[in-house]
Formats: C-alpha cells, sequence, structure tokens
C-alpha cells in the first residue's frame, strides 16, 4: 500500500499543476489580449484573473518566467502541428497544401498572444531565448527533412537544405510577427500569396 500512494502523489501533484497551468494559461492569454505585454503583468493580476492564491501559484511555479517557459508547450502546439504537414510522406506538396500550412502558422501566431509573449520575452531573457530557440529550431529540423525529400524526388535543384530551411522558416517567423502580428500592416491575402510564392521559387525547379 505504501508503494502505491508513493506512485499516486506524483501523479496527483502533476495533474494539480497542469489544471493550474490550463487554468493559467488561458487568464495570461485573456489579459493579453486587453493589451499590454507580458512584461506588464504582474503575478497577482494573473492569479486574481485565474481565481488561485499567490499561495497556490508559488507551490508550482518559481515566478513569473517559470510559468511563461511552462506555458511555452501549450503555446507553441498549433506551430506543430502545421509544422506536421511539412514531414516527408512521399507525397508532392503543391502550391494550394503550401499555403495552407502557411495559413495555419499565421493563425496559430495571431490567434495565440503567448507566442507574441513568447518572441518578446525572447528578447530580453536569455532563459525564455534559449528555450524560444530551440522550438524555433525544431521547426527548422522539420522543413530541413522536407526540403531533403523534395532533393531526392528531383522537385528541387540541389543546395544547401540546412540554410535554405533557416531563411525559409526565418522568413516567415519574422514577416508573420512583425507584419501581421505586431503591426498588422498586410492582409492576409497579401501575405499568403507572397509568402507562398517566395517558398516556392525557392524549392522547386523552374517557379
Amino acid at each position: 500500500m505504501a508503494v502505491l500512494t508513493r506512485r499516486k502523489g506524483p501523479e496527483a501533484r502533476r495533474a494539480r499543476r497542469d489544471a493550474l497551468l490550463a487554468r493559467l494559461g488561458d487568464a495570461v492569454e485573456g489579459l493579453l489580449r486587453e493589451g499590454g505585454s507580458y512584461a506588464d503583468l504582474a503575478v497577482e493580476r494573473i492569479t486574481s484573473r485565474a481565481e488561485v492564491s499567490r499561495t497556490t501559484f508559488y507551490e508550482y511555479f518559481g515566478d513569473k518566467r517559470e510559468l511563461l517557459m511552462s506555458l511555452a508547450d501549450r503555446a507553441t502546439a498549433d506551430l506543430g502541428q502545421a509544422a506536421s504537414r511539412w514531414q516527408p510522406n512521399g507525397r508532392d506538396l503543391g502550391r494550394d497544401e503550401l499555403r495552407e500550412v502557411l495559413r495555419l502558422f499565421l493563425t496559430a501566431n495571431r490567434e495565440r498572444p503567448l507566442l507574441a509573449a513568447l518572441t518578446e520575452a525572447a528578447s530580453y531573457d536569455d532563459e525564455v531565448r534559449a528555450a524560444w530557440l530551440a522550438h524555433q529550431d525544431a521547426l527548422i529540423g522539420l522543413i530541413e527533412e522536407r526540403l531533403l525529400e523534395e532533393q531526392r524526388a528531383g522537385r528541387m535543384p540541389p543546395g544547401p537544405t540546412r540554410a535554405t530551411a533557416c531563411a525559409l522558416h526565418w522568413m516567415v517567423q519574422q514577416t508573420c510577427y512583425q507584419e501581421m502580428v505586431a503591426r498588422q500592416r498586410l492582409s492576409e491575402d497579401e501575405y499568403l500569396d507572397t509568402i507562398t510564392t517566395l517558398w516556392m521559387r525557392s524549392i522547386r525547379r523552374g517557379d
């Protein structure tokens, strides 16, 4: 019985933490949608919106940075789903399907203010930046795998796939954040049509 109790304890704590994280994440996203930055959000304001005590917050999270790091996987889940469509599968990824993948990426960035908070925090917090860059590298890795398949299939001309993957990813990530999320200067069709065209010209023979 003692062994079973020890096994149940950590599992129960993880379940409580997951439930708390979801609640705090919803609170943070709601506050971010109302304006301001993550740096401006006090722990007291977050816990008040989530209707949890500060004591409970500090039982599971050391500070606001730790909360943001814990929310990172939740915030980037939609990006991972979009990027997964680029995994090698033997199929030809045409222009329309590529545009849909890029649209999913845009939607995730525009509708998840936590992604903007991560980008913001990465500019001044080394620990957040390291985690944020690790996520970007994972996305670049998925793109590179797809580009290698395109080359093997003869659809993409020879060339450095890693450099191409990096260039394509950062073009999308920065244009999406700076022009579609932060400044909102482009229409969705302008953005998607232009980015899709640049991708196709980079990865296909004759495009």
